[in-house]
């Protein structure tokens, strides 16, 4: 779906005049240079605007900015050097959100929803495809590590601190998407891993990468056996693994996809438990090569 005709499903609603215009909409939204999810105050008040005027202005406006802003989109616009590979999942990607542009679903076109937010973040290179996940960009390891874990984790990521020099910020940040879990296997985590060893040489300004899981809980070999390849490869490609907290709630998406982890979530037989896995970049590089190939 091009912006023209967006522009054209928007005008054929009669928005009102006291709302933003399609274009003041569009300016309202800034990239934060911190997380793919925070986004501008007076964007988010724009959205509601609209809803109140509207709902469907809602969906419409924002297809209008994903269109505009994929229309606009160059590999070159990403603050990284990329790969010759990266910049395939790239041309993927665009071509992905284009079709959503067109066909996706209504309630996906919201700022209060975070897989859309991940699809702007991508449109703007401020996420890239990686395969099983994407990387953020200039992304800060949390300094709870310290305190999260004990007294041993303490001296361990106390230690991890004073090898970097105090240096937490200008990570790369990994995030999974919902709508696209094709490589998220032993396979294409591998392929993952290789991939960000790459990218890591071709921007030597990058000290590493980390996310935080639940899918890092040693309790998925006895609860999600089939999931147990996650905490291994992290271990054998060089990632420090540091404790965080358990997930009470159940809002880390641990039991979402699962029956058998929900149930027992249900049951009080399992609390999904959040680990923060960080690689440094020689310990990437070098461990990367001898990952097992599935």
């Amino acid at each position: 779906m091009t912006r023209d005709a967006c522009l054209a499903a928007i005008e054929a609603l009669h928005p009102p005049s006291e709302i933003p215009s399609p274009q003041q909409y569009l300016r309202l939204y800034h990239p934060s240079h911190s997380s793919y999810s925070t986004l501008p105050s007076v964007l988010l008040k724009a959205e509601t605007q609209l809803s109140q005027a509207d709902p469907r202005l809602v969906e419409a406006y924002n297809r209008f900015l994903l269109a505009y802003l994929l229309s606009e989109f160059h590999p070159s616009r990403c603050p990284l050097i990329l790969t010759e590979s990266i910049k395939e999942l790239f041309d993927a990607q665009i071509k992905r959100l284009n079709n959503s542009c067109e066909q996706g679903s209504t309630d996906h076109f919201t700022l209060h929803n975070d897989s859309f937010r991940k699809d702007l973040a991508i449109a703007t290179g401020r996420l890239i495809p990686l395969g099983a996940e994407f990387a953020q960009v200039n992304a800060g390891i949390p300094r709870r590590l310290l305190i999260s874990g004990g007294a041993k984790q303490f001296c361990r990521f106390g230690a991890f601190m004073i090898r970097q020099k105090g240096q937490l910020s200008g990570f790369l940040e990994l995030h999974a998407h919902p709508h696209y879990l094709d490589d998220f296997n032993p396979e294409g985590w591998t392929l993952c891993l290789k991939r960000l060893a790459k990218l890591l040489q071709h921007n030597p300004n990058l000290p590493g990468v980390f996310s935080s899981s639940w899918f890092l809980d040693p309790q998925l070999e006895r609860i999600s056996p089939r999931l147990a390849y996650l905490r291994e490869q992290t271990i054998a490609s060089g990632a420090q693994l540091f404790y965080v907290g358990p997930d009470t709630t159940g809002n880390s998406g641990a039991i979402n996809r699962s029956p058998t982890r929900r149930i027992l979530f249900e049951r009080g037989e399992y609390t999904p438990v959040i680990y923060t896995r960080i690689w440094t970049r020689p310990a990437l590089c070098r461990s990367v090569a001898c990952l097992k190939e599935y």
